[in-house]
């Protein structure tokens, strides 16, 4: 599976796969994987940076505005209708990204691994104090 969370509601799915312009205009630190539908369906996004996510890349998986701004926001807008070309390049990136690192078995795989890793260690871990 492509999409890495369960499936959308249908209405909201209609909004990921047909918009013109999706954009993130958010300034939050938080992890937030809102942005992965879309790129699993292969368009653009237009998002503020964020250091707590992997696949905001600007001009590799998305438009990344490094500036929290309305007036940069506008311009990367500006930028994709601009050049449809390039717009399209950095969606199927997008595309490509989440295909690679964030499908639903490279996830699971990952966790898997981990699981392996603690349990072949022999490590233990409290789970409350007393």
């Amino acid at each position: 599976s492509l999409v890495p969370s369960a499936t959308p509601m249908r209405e909201a799915t209609a909004l990921i796969q047909h918009p013109d312009l999706p954009a993130r205009p958010h300034t939050d630190r938080a992890f937030v994987s809102a942005p992965l539908p879309a790129l699993a369906f292969g368009t653009l996004v237009i998002a503020f940076h964020s250091e707590a996510v992997d696949f905001l890349r600007d001009r590799e998986t998305a438009m990344v505005c490094r500036n929290a701004t309305a007036d940069s926001l506008a311009d990367a807008m500006a930028q994709a209708l601009a050049n449809r070309e390039e717009a399209r390049r950095i969606a199927g990136g997008g595309l490509e990204f989440v295909r690679a690192h964030h499908g639903m078995s490279v996830m699971a795989e990952r966790t898997a691994s981990v699981y392996r890793q603690i349990v072949l260690s022999g490590s233990t871990f409290a789970i409350s104090r007393k």
